[in-house]
């Protein structure tokens, strides 16, 4: 069981660290509450200054030119100028607004419809695909704000797991891999600016799937095992001329959630690593593939596209404390998990909005903000310090993975000898 105290606030007597980055591009990362657990950055290189308002000077030169003007002349140009002026006004306006002040000004609101699996089905098979139809209100509107959005995807909640989230709004493909066999039920929600929009829930689907006695065991392939190196050798045929071929797939790695780290709130991103030997034909072949991963042992994985898709999928809604997590690749044909190319299982802690599982809390003020870190009782005080460091852009660097680990330590310490109350 997890112990409920932490510490909190300034921890003065732990000598609070102060951390700058080295580079003076490097981004702005700030603590958002309500987030996707951890740090959205800024850079603040990016952050455009105000455009100044020159409308009065404009007035000036237009009511001169008036003043020149036949009483028809002047009655046009009135018009203009106001038309004129609206726009320069609609201008100025998104010119000094955020993206997020933009998205607010236009009508984003949408439900979803869940059309596959159809309720009540019946699906042969551990593999299936997921098709959700957005019912906008503006379609333009709602199309414009999630292309340009970097966090607008589809969420899917299966099995009333947390929500899985990193399938596009506009095109996604969203697909789910080694289902057990039984009954199920799945939901859809959007999320966008960093919030899960309720108001889109779709209804909930219930279905079933159930082995296909069709599909013919691979068990006794050869060609798909697993080398030293963690590379295997994995069948799949050309599409132009139905030749099979023999494609080194490696294993997959994952490099976030880190292992024995806890993550602030009660989300996590995802972040895999697929490094093969022969990258080219890789993804060649594999361009199809899936990452899928699974947390906590859950009913099915959730697959996201190998390729093209450059913003990391995440999971949210995760209950505070202990998690676990693995990956593997899909076949690119048959979407079958490739057992072969499975990470090992990592364990990770979220701390929970209030760090209700933290067993301490440290601090440190980066750039003039304060970022809080939350270390679970089984937590890896290195790990911590190592992640910690790289999510504000010093990834490896010794000073300061030396300063938190420091830090930590004596806030675990005071912890152990009693000097901060339960």
């Amino acid at each position: 069981s997890f112990c409920k105290s932490a510490i909190t606030g300034p921890i003065d007597s732990l000598d609070t660290i102060r951390l700058s980055g080295e580079k003076s591009d490097a981004p702005i990362r700030l603590v958002e509450k309500g987030g996707r657990g951890g740090s959205r950055a800024y850079n603040h290189n990016s952050i455009q200054p105000p455009v100044k308002n020159r409308s009065t000077q404009q007035k000036q030169r237009q009511n001169t030119y008036i003043q020149e003007m036949g009483q028809e002349e002047h009655s046009q140009q009135q018009q203009r100028h106001h038309h004129h002026h609206q726009q320069q006004q609609r201008v100025l306006q998104q010119e000094t607004q955020t993206p997020t002040e933009q998205n607010e000004t236009k009508n984003t609101n949408a439900k979803l419809n869940i059309l596959e699996p159809p309720m009540d089905s019946i699906l042969a098979g551990s593999n299936f695909k997921v098709s959700v139809q957005v019912l906008a209100e503006n379609q333009d509107d709602f199309t414009d704000a999630y292309e340009k959005s970097s966090d607008g995807k589809i969420c899917i909640s299966l099995d009333d797991s947390p929500f899985h989230c990193g399938w596009s709004a506009i095109d996604g493909n969203i697909f789910f891999s080694n289902a057990i066999e039984g009954s199920h039920t799945i939901v859809a929600m959007l999320y966008n600016n960093g919030t899960l929009h309720n108001e889109s829930r779709s209804e909930t689907i219930s279905f079933t799937t159930v082995q296909n006695p069709d599909i013919d065991s691979d068990d006794d392939d050869e060609d798909s095992s697993l080398s030293l190196d963690g590379i295997s050798n994995q069948k799949v045929k050309n599409s132009s001329n139905g030749e099979v071929v023999n494609v080194k797939v490696p294993t997959v790695q994952i490099d976030s959630p880190a292992d024995k780290v806890t993550y602030p709130g009660t989300s996590v991103t995802i972040r895999n690593i697929v490094d093969p030997p022969e990258p080219e034909l890789f993804e060649r072949y594999f361009k199809h593939s899936f990452i899928c991963i699974n947390i906590d042992a859950a009913t099915a994985h959730s697959c996201f596209a190998a390729f093209g898709d450059t913003n990391p999928p995440f999971v949210i809604g995760l209950d505070p404390g202990l998690h676990s997590i693995e990956a593997a690749l899909s076949h690119p044909e048959s979407g079958d998990l490739l057992f072969q190319t499975s990470s090992s299982t990592k364990i990770f802690y979220v701390a929970g909005e209030l760090n209700e599982a933290a067993y301490i809390v440290g601090e440190a003020a980066v750039d003039g903000a304060t970022r809080f870190i939350p270390v679970a009782k089984g937590g890896s005080l290195s790990a911590q310090a190592d992640g910690f460091c790289s999510s504000i852009g010093l990834k490896e660097d010794i000073s300061c993975t030396g300063s938190v680990f420091h830090h930590l330590s004596k806030a675990w310490r005071a912890k152990e000898l009693g000097f901060v109350s339960s």
